[in-house]
């Protein structure tokens, strides 16, 4: 799901090695002409038909970077997509902020268009290919279990690139010395709504890092064992060449590296962010200093009024008009 998943993916802001997944997939994709998406049937509510056209309209293009990782070159059968309003059955048995979730073995997907904008996702398109992707690794493992993870941290890998947020989670776990094993992340995305968005930003982190080290094949690799009947931690290892507490222990060492945290304090994301806040607090002080700047033309003009005033008591009652600066007679 996203807020999100239950049941193969339920859940709650990418490239390939930290740049360009999404672009390079379609790139190659769309030279290559042999990638076939699914295609996918769209059931909604008259309520919800101009939000179901819209889902229509998506381009399929948008699978391809989940494909490309899963090395499919045809996505399969079509995908039936719900669109389902807040009043539905569905939309009731789910926390509030899910904002759909997957049902890989029936390949279909619902989606709750009014929660969309909830992390991990950030919009329609979004939240649909990150679903996709999950029916996709479900077809590629040929259904056989892989932990929800691997399923969540692929699937938002596929769907976008990284965000500020993803990484300002990341190092907010980080910056307190914690760390969170794979099996840890598990039971995360089994709690509550902020337990989940961590779980979600760190199974991302670590699919990253994952495909950073050991390449773009990795997913393939790991879920055609898996399809073979091999145990998905064996498997895992068996791609990666490593144990599997081994490799944790080297993502959050590079976690904790100063050139990590020097790529996101220097980020343009961050630096932006830098420059916008201190406009807002250059903005602030100027509308401070105007306010006293106006509040003391407001006292100045007030006492102005009172010396008009006193001079016109003296100024006496033979009925002539007198400017400010006229002289009183002796």
């Amino acid at each position: 799901m996203t807020g999100r998943r239950r049941a193969g993916s339920a859940r709650g802001s990418r490239r390939l090695p930290g740049a360009g997944l999404l672009g390079a997939a379609l790139l190659l994709a769309a030279g290559s002409g042999i990638a076939a998406p699914p295609e996918v049937v769209v059931v909604a509510p008259p309520s919800l038909a101009g939000v179901a056209q819209e889902v229509r309209d998506l381009d399929p293009a948008g699978f391809l970077p989940a494909m490309d990782l899963l090395g499919l070159t045809d996505g399969g059968a079509a995908i039936r997509v719900v669109v389902a309003e807040e009043a539905s059955t569905a939309a009731r048995g789910v926390p509030g902020w899910v904002s759909g979730f997957a049902l890989p073995s029936e390949a279909t997907v619902v989606l709750f268009p009014s929660r969309t904008i909830r992390y991990p996702d950030d919009g329609l398109a979004e939240l649909l290919r990150h679903e996709v992707a999950h029916v996709l690794l479900h077809r590629k493992s040929g259904g056989r279990p892989v932990p929800r993870w691997f399923s969540e941290g692929f699937a938002v890998v596929a769907s976008r690139e990284v965000t500020l947020e993803d990484r300002t989670r990341v190092a907010a776990v980080s910056l307190l010395g914690s760390t969170v094993s794979v099996a840890g992340l598990d039971r995360l995305f089994r709690g509550e709504e902020a337990e989940v968005h961590r779980a979600y930003a760190l199974s991302t982190a670590f699919f990253r890092h994952l495909l950073e080290e050991h390449g773009g094949a990795f997913p393939a690799r790991v879920l055609d064992r898996v399809r073979e009947g091999v145990p998905f931690e064996s498997a895992l290892e068996r791609a990666l060449g490593a144990p599997l507490p081994f490799v944790e222990h080297a993502f959050w060492n590079r976690q904790r590296s100063w050139d990590r945290w020097l790529v996101l304090l220097t980020s343009t994301a961050v630096l932006w962010t830098g420059v916008t806040l201190l406009g807002v607090v250059a903005a602030a002080r100027r509308r401070r200093r105007d306010a006293r700047t106006l509040a003391s033309w407001a006292e100045a003009e007030r006492r102005a009024e009172e010396d008009r005033a006193t001079a016109g008591d003296l100024g006496g009652d033979d009925g002539e008009e007198r400017g400010p600066d006229y002289p009183p007679r002796g």
